[in-house]
Formats: structure tokens, C-alpha cells, sequence
């Protein structure tokens, strides 16, 4: 900094005091020692006046020995054309306090007001900030609640990585300090480097992991699995086992059970009571428990009857030719072929349990419905199986009055992913980019429209108040077409400090733009054509600009043919602060120009479908699939045809959008399967545009058609 005007005095008018700091440096006597710097330390001085409540301090400077001739020098004053004595500072402000605690997966109970973690290693956030700037690291700590005390004496403390000031911290608990089902609390503080900044508050928490007990089901005056002649409303209450429950899920007829009753202590796990209106007929009432963290037990059903038995009480077939395909999905699928007596619409249920029989708790599978004699399929949720592990299921089938006893429970293991072949990325920089810069803000240009600047600058920030936003748009012919975008990067030099200079970057904030936007217009239009949102990346966290893939803004410029560019701003523009220059496509040295780098998997053919499978079904054949593991192209459009063959002459073909395709004998394309008694049709199934096929033979009985598949060693019944 710059020192006050300076002042001599005779040694009569210096006032003695303490002496800071000393120096024995000597500059300029002569000859071989020129004139240069002097310095001495004064931290502990610079400290002091910190310190203390004066706007003013003053430093003197004088020879240790005034009575020695050879003491004597001389300085440049403040008043000299060169050589102007400063004194440099480094200083350092603390982190402020970090705000937003949170820890995930949790949940915040309505009623009782308390946090609940749902895993025993959850993740802690908190956002921290730093007046000076820079990166910031959020320090955690969690250790036992003192209230309840049940923890005993738990303490872990853990770091998170540098993030930019102003961003969200995040640390996971180590698997070797998982909690337990007790109370905690934590807090946190930032660190910049130098120093910790005060703690946050606690945030007190309880884990709760473990599942609710599903509930049981009563109906006042109804019986489960019977018919009961009255009408009217139906009182039916819930019961649970869970201390902590704090309230129930049920739906009438509807396995999502989107209605609630709710236990107004928040952990009670108190019987609920619901008034239901049921009209005549066969209903299931399903319901399930809701403890205090949130989480569902499985589901429970009540079956019953309203009215007069009927006197023929029309009950579906239990469903057959049971099926698993998919198997190497996240999304298995389970189906049958479901039939009735009347022929009328069926839909198919669906249950799944683990090795040991056990329902699986909180899964409610998607009850599909077809016409009878037709095969309906469920998938199963993401992220409900776990590879390697052993499931069973079983499904039943339902019509408007009853449903058909549920089938034998089949076994199927859930396989890993099949690992996809690594492809070869390719990188392109792209240097053609149009930009400019402009002023934003409503006032900026005495209230009217402020004009795009095009130099060799563009500018961002706020610097006098002014709001200064820049546009780039890049010219994207150089990706070829279907290519799927893995990353981009905006790479921009800084004009306003060097690549020596430590130049701090803060976290950017770029904006999609909705509409057409060109230099000829104002900077209040380029503002207006931005998106409402900023681009954000997956962790939901501020990153500086060479740390931000903007891969999918890319993929979706070149998916929708609309590339109107991006705009760049610092932070919201609502406070003034220093702004950033970087250069712009019109710079004088082609490499500090600004680059768009996008790397990419170039186009292919499809790979092949993955565990093609055809089984008898609908009295026709039924051919399922998995979809290629690599698409080849930057689509989710697959389209499959499927070609049946009697030999080397087609008889059948479909093109479809689904993995599984339905051949059904009762079309008048059947007449292409039908040969005389004991022949074959062969039946193979190829896919457009990928090599892979399946061979299969149907074999006539004398009063039905029974399938099978060819192997080598020959024929056998499905």
C-alpha cells in the first residue's frame, strides 16, 4: 500500500519508542553496491494496528546508532520519481460461519420436527464461504446427541474436498464410523487455508434405517376373502407393530395407496381408523406403514366382497407360460398369459419376494391389463434387486369381481450389467465462435438499451455498478452427425492477469439462451433471451469455468438443431464486485482465443440385441429381447424388425419400438404357419441393421399348435 506524505524531523522531535523491527541491509554506498530495496518485517507491528482504534498509525524510520557517522542513510521519499517506499501487508479474514447443514439421504418429520438420517453413512453439506474469496473446505463434525445420551461417547470428524467459495461443501461417512440406530448432532466450520471460522450450531439427528412392520387390515362387519350383503360406509383401521410409526398409507382398489391417515404424534404407531365408500363388487384394500423417517413397509391386502354372492362367480385362469426376460437390466421384466372364462379383460398381480420367501417390502409392481388370452408383463423398479442376489415371484390374475389363486413361485438370479466395450472418444476444438460482450443492467446506459461491444475483449462482473454479460456461440459442423457427446469444455484466457499471476477464479454462471441472439442488439435483448435457469452441473454445485462440462448443453444444441450460444455472468449482478476481462475471437494472438473442446464417440452401427428369447404365448409365439448395449448413435430410438420365415419364404414381419414382439395365431397370417401333420416351419428372427439372429421351429399337433426350440441335439417341448 502506499504510504501517507511523509515528514521529517530532527532527532530532537522523535519520539522514543519501542523498536518493531531492525534492519542491517546496506544499497548505494558506491560501486558494486547500487542503489535497491531495503526492508525490514513489521508483522507484529501491522498486527498491533490491527488492533487497535486508530484510523492512523505512523512509522518511523532512524539508525540504530545516531551518534555513528557510518549509520547514516538515505531513502527515497513518497515524493521521489522512483523507488517509493511501500509497505506490503498479506493478510487473511476468517471463513464465515457455513449455512445450510444438511445431511442425505434424511427426512424432516412434519410432526415432531425431527431429522431423521436413512442410512447409517450418510453425506453432510454445508455451503461455506470466504470473504477473501478462493477455495474453502468444510470441516464436520458428529458426535452423540447429549439430550438423549443413547450414542454413548461417538466422535468423528471429517473434511471435505477445496470447493469455491460460496459453493456447497459434501463429505460420506466412512463405512468403519457407520452410526447406529441412536441420536447425533453435527456441525461444521470452513477452513481457507490459514484458519478454521466459527462453528455452525449443531444439528441434532436420529438414524433410522430399518423398514417399518407392514400393517394388518379389519373391516367392521366384512370378512376377508368373503361377500358380505350390506352397503353403505365401510369403517376399516390399520394396525402396526412399529413404535415408530407416525401414520399409514392405504388406497381402495388402488396399489399405489395414495391416500393418508396420519398418527399426530409423529411416532406413535397408533391404529388408523378410515371411513371408505365401496360400491358393489370385489375390492382389495391395500395399505401400508409410514414411520417417523419416512419409510414404507411392504404392502398388506384386504380382499372382500360387497353385496350378494354371485351365483356364478366368474374367477380368471391362473395365468401360465410364466416368463423372466431382462434379467441383465436394472428393469427386469416378469410376465404371463392371463386368461378368463368370459372373456373379458384381465389384469395381471404381481409379487416378489427374496430367497427365503419373504415379500419384499415397500415394492409395488405395475398391474398391467389385457384382453383375456393376451401375455401382460410388469417391469420391475430400478434399483429393488441387487446383482447376484436370488429372488422368487409369482403373479396372479384379476377380474372385475375376484381374482385366480396366485401361481407357483418361480426363482430367477439378478445378473450385473453386462460391462460395455470402451469406446473411442474423439476430441475437436473448436475455434470458430462468434461473441460479444455488452452492459445488462436496466440503468447501466442512463436507462436506454446498451450496445454490444466487439474488441478484443469480453468482459463480465460488475465493476462501478455497471453489469457487464458476454455471449459466445460456437460453430458446431465440425461434430459429425449421431456423434454422443462425453464432455466440453469453454476454455477462455484471462486479459486481465497473466498466466504467472495468481488469478483467482469463481464459479461461473452460463445460461442457455432460448431465443436468437445477435451482436446487433441491445444487452437488455441478450438478457432477455437467456434462459431463466443457469446451466448446473449433476453435483448441483457452482464450478469455476474450466471445471464445467457443458457437454450436455452441446449434446442438446446438436439433438434440437437450436444453437442461439450461451451467456456468461458473474455470480447474480446484484452486488458490485470486481469483474474478469478475457479475450475475445478478435484477439491479436490466435492461442489466447476462445476454444470450445467436445469430446465425442463417433456414430456406428448398433450393437447386437442382448438374450433374444421366444416362448409360445398368446396361441401364437412371443419374442422378447434386450436392447444392444451400445446404440451407436446419440438416439434412444431403436427400431427392431422381426422376420418370421417358413423356410426361406417370409411369412411374417414386424417392425417395432419395444423389446418384444407378438405373433398371434388367431390373424389370418396363421395360414402361412399351418403345413402338413409333423413338419416344420422354421422361424428366424433377425434384427435391422445388426448381425444376431434366432432359430426356432414349430412343430403341429393334431388339435393344437405346440412350440419349441431347435438345438443341435434336436426338438424339445417348451
Amino acid at each position: 500500500m502506499p504510504l501517507p506524505p511523509a515528514r521529517n524531523h530532527s532527532t530532537e522531535l522523535v519520539e522514543e519508542a519501542p523498536t518493531p523491527a531492525a534492519s542491517t541491509q546496506t544499497k548505494g554506498s558506491g560501486s558494486g553496491c547500487e542503489d535497491g530495496w531495503v526492508s525490514a518485517d513489521i508483522t507484529n507491528l501491522a498486527r498491533a494496528w490491527a488492533t487497535n482504534p486508530y484510523n492512523e498509525n505512523i512509522l518511523g524510520v532512524r539508525a540504530a546508532d545516531e551518534k555513528d557517522p557510518y549509520a547514516w542513510k538515505r531513502f527515497s521519499s513518497r515524493h521521489a520519481a522512483s523507488g517509493v517506499p511501500v509497505i506490503s501487508v498479506t493478510y487473511d479474514r476468517l471463513p464465515a460461519t457455513p449455512s445450510a447443514v444438511k445431511l442425505d439421504p434424511s427426512a424432516t418429520n412434519t410432526f415432531n420436527k425431527r431429522t431423521y438420517a436413512t442410512s447409517s453413512t450418510p453425506t453432510f453439506s454445508a455451503k461455506v464461504t470466504d470473504p477473501d474469496g478462493g477455495t474453502v473446505k468444510a470441516q464436520f463434525e458428529v458426535t452423540a446427541d447429549p439430550g438423549p445420551g443413547d450414542a454413548g461417547s461417538y466422535s468423528w470428524t471429517g473434511t471435505s474436498t477445496g470447493v469455491a467459495s460460496g459453493a456447497t461443501a459434501k463429505v460420506t461417512l466412512p463405512a468403519d464410523k457407520k452410526l447406529g440406530s441412536f441420536a447425533y448432532r453435527v456441525r461444521v466450520r470452513a477452513h481457507d487455508g490459514s484458519g478454521h471460522g466459527p462453528w455452525s450450531e449443531h444439528v441434532p439427528f436420529r438414524v433410522n434405517t430399518l423398514k417399518p412392520v407392514r400393517p394388518t387390515i379389519s373391516c367392521d362387519g366384512f370378512a376377508q376373502d368373503e361377500w358380505t350383503d350390506k352397503s353403505g360406509d365401510l369403517s376399516c383401521t390399520f394396525t402396526t407393530t412399529s413404535s415408530d410409526g407416525r401414520g399409514l398409507l392405504y388406497g381402495l382398489d388402488d396399489p399405489n395407496t395414495q391416500k393418508q391417515v396420519d398418527d399426530p404424534a409423529g411416532t406413535g404407531g397408533k391404529p388408523g381408523t378410515v371411513t371408505l365408500k365401496a360400491a358393489k363388487g370385489w375390492h382389495t384394500l391395500h395399505a401400508r406403514t409410514v414411520d417417523s423417517a419416512g419409510l414404507l413397509s411392504g404392502t398388506s391386502t384386504f380382499q372382500f366382497g360387497v353385496g350378494p354372492k354371485p351365483a356364478a362367480l366368474l374367477v380368471p385362469d391362473r395365468p401360465t407360460t410364466l416368463q423372466e426376460g431382462a434379467i441383465d437390466t436394472p428393469a427386469p421384466l416378469l410376465s404371463g398369459v392371463v386368461t378368463s372364462p368370459d372373456q373379458a379383460r384381465v389384469s395381471g398381480a404381481f409379487a416378489l419376494y427374496d430367497a427365503s420367501g419373504e415379500e419384499l417390502p415397500g415394492v409395488v409392481l405395475p398391474q398391467p391389463s389385457e384382453e383375456s388370452g393376451s401375455r401382460v408383463a410388469t417391469a420391475v423398479p430400478e434399483g429393488t434387486l441387487v446383482p447376484g442376489t436370488t429372488y422368487q415371484w409369482a403373479m396372479r390374475a384379476c377380474g372385475e369381481a375376484a381374482c385366480s389363486p396366485w401361481t407357483p413361485r418361480r426363482t430367477f438370479t439378478a445378473k450385473d450389467a453386462k460391462a460395455d466395450p470402451v469406446p473411442h472418444t474423439r476430441t475437436v476444438e473448436i475455434t470458430a465462435l462468434s461473441d460479444a460482450t455488452a452492459p445488462v443492467g436496466a440503468e447501466d446506459c442512463a436507462g436506454k438499451d446498451c450496445a454490444a461491444v466487439r474488441d478484443e475483449t469480453l468482459h463480465v462482473g460488475t465493476p462501478g455498478g455497471a453489469s457487464w454479460r458476454s455471449w459466445l456461440k460456437a460453430d458446431l459442423a465440425a461434430i459429425p452427425a449421431g456423434a454422443r457427446i462425453t464432455d466440453a469444455r469453454l476454455k477462455l484466457h484471462r486479459a486481465d492477469c497473466s498466466a504467472d499471476d495468481d488469478c483467482v477464479e469463481p464459479a461461473a454462471t452460463l445460461k442457455d439462451l432460448a431465443e436468437a441472439w445477435s451482436p446487433e442488439q441491445s444487452g437488455q435483448a441478450l438478457v432477455a433471451a437467456a434462459s431463466d435457469e443457469a446451466f448446473d452441473t449433476e453435483e448441483g454445485l457452482p464450478l469455476p469455468l474450466q471445471d464445467l462440462n457443458v457437454g450436455p448443453l452441446v449434446a442438446d444444441w446438436l439433438e434440437t438443431g437450436e444453437n442461439h450460444g450461451l451467456s456468461l455472468q458473474l455470480g447474480d449482478e446484484k452486488d458490485a464486485a470486481p469483474g474478469m476481462a478475457y479475450h475475445s475471437s478478435r484477439a491479436a494472438d490466435p492461442a489466447k482465443r476462445p476454444r470450445l473442446a467436445v469430446s465425442y464417440i463417433p456414430s456406428a452401427a448398433p450393437g447386437a440385441p442382448q438374450d433374444v428369447k421366444a416362448v409360445p404365448a398368446d396361441g401364437g409365439l412371443l419374442a422378447t429381447w434386450n436392447a444392444p448395449q451400445d446404440p451407436g448413435s446419440a438416439t434412444d430410438a431403436l427400431k427392431y424388425t422381426v422376420v418370421v420365415h417358413k423356410g426361406a419364404t417370409e411369412v411374417a414381419r414386424q417392425t417395432v419400438d419395444d423389446t418384444r414382439a407378438v405373433f398371434s395365431a388367431r390373424k389370418p397370417m396363421v395360414a402361412n404357419f399351418l403345413v402338413s401333420p409333423k413338419k416344420y416351419v422354421d422361424v428366424t428372427i433377425r434384427f435391422k441393421g445388426v448381425k444376431g439372429s434366432l432359430a426356432l421351429t414349430l412343430q403341429e399337433d393334431t388339435d393344437d399348435w405346440s412350440y419349441g426350440i431347435v438345438t443341435r441335439k434336436g426338438f424339445y417341448d417348451d
